[in-house]
């Protein structure tokens, strides 16, 4: 039920593009396929989907581009002004609510006193928050500044909402995989075309995941088909001890809380970037149904972000807007 709320809500917009002004090597050369034409539901801001079967990036985020390539810094896509992060005392604890749902196994609740964990320790939090600039939020480990950007569900992404992590609360939940916590909790969870996906059972992280196997078995032959060989030779789809390409900040599949569908059909910001020479526009060939399937079992999607990163998905309930859930 929740699934089908979340597919017509992200399948109110459609339209149909040709493939253009594609990188060279994306897999997005003219002449595709529109998604329109392969009976797939999409957004306005979806291009196209190369169909071909033998596409493939097997290499690593970080290793993708060579030198001397430089990312571009935030600024460029998401500007300097500062966001918002003055709530109201209503907002606030609203948001700290939605956080305690969430982790509900390990999170107790919250008071003036801080967040409260179910082991007895108290976080204490800051009675107010200095207004941050975007390249300042993502390098935040305040658990709030999660908050700062809405998950929206639709529209063009212009900011990089859920980019913003705090490793102290990622590694209290879900354990430090340099220290070995986090694979004594890892289950195998069986991809929609067999492949063994493993993702920790922390947090309800795998009985989510195979939820969303099931509502996808059940997508017509070319969703199913976008759905195979996830993640690439280099990288795993789901758990994989690393930071995030270019940062030294811990990537959620760090915490075996993230799953990439296939990298030669997706798009990562950075290649584009570097394939282009320059700043890329935005571009997504993922089918909405695979989307809106994650986003109904909490998970929130790289292509809702400025930065795009079209392949990827992450657990991350307090997030998802209730009417996706």
């Amino acid at each position: 039920m929740r699934h089908a709320r979340a597919v017509r809500a992200a399948s109110s917009n459609i339209a149909t593009a040709r493939c253009k002004n594609s990188p060279p090597g994306s897999g997005r050369e003219s002449g595709g396929r529109t998604l329109a034409q392969a009976g797939i539901q999409t957004d306005p801001i979806l291009v196209c989907w190369d169909l071909d079967p033998g596409l493939r990036r097997d290499t690593a985020k970080h290793a993708m581009t060579t030198p001397p390539f430089i990312p571009a810094p935030p600024e460029i896509r998401l500007g300097t002004a500062p966001v918002r992060v003055d709530w109201t005392p209503a907002e606030r604890s609203a948001l700290l609510d939605r956080l305690v749902a969430a982790y509900p196994d390990h999170l107790s609740g919250h008071d003036h006193q801080g967040l409260h964990w179910a082991d007895g320790e108290i976080w204490p939090l800051p009675a107010s928050i200095e207004a941050m600039t975007p390249a300042q939020l993502l390098d935040s480990d305040d658990v709030l500044l999660g908050f700062a950007w809405p998950y929206a569900t639709h529209g063009v992404p212009l900011a990089d909402p859920g980019r913003t992590r705090s490793a102290r609360f990622f590694t209290k939940v879900y354990g430090d995989c340099l220290a070995g916590a986090v694979a004594p909790r890892l289950e195998t969870v069986r991809w929609t075309d067999g492949s063994a996906i493993r993702v920790t059972r922390t947090a309800g992280v795998a009985e989510a995941l195979r939820r969303v196997v099931a509502a996808l078995e059940s997508s017509g032959p070319d969703v199913l088909d976008f759905c195979r060989d996830p993640g690439s030779a280099a990288e795993p789809a789901g758990y994989d001890c690393r930071v995030i390409a270019g940062t030294a900040r811990r990537s959620m599949h760090a915490y075996g809380a993230a799953f990439d569908l296939n990298h030669g059909r997706t798009h990562y910001w950075q290649w584009s970037d570097a394939a282009a020479g320059a700043i890329a526009p935005y571009i997504n060939t993922v089918p909405l149904e695979i989307v809106a399937a994650f986003e109904a079992e909490g998970f929130i999607w790289g292509g809702r972000w400025a930065h795009f990163d079209t392949m990827h998905f992450e657990y991350r309930p307090e997030l998802v807007p209730p009417a996706a859930q």
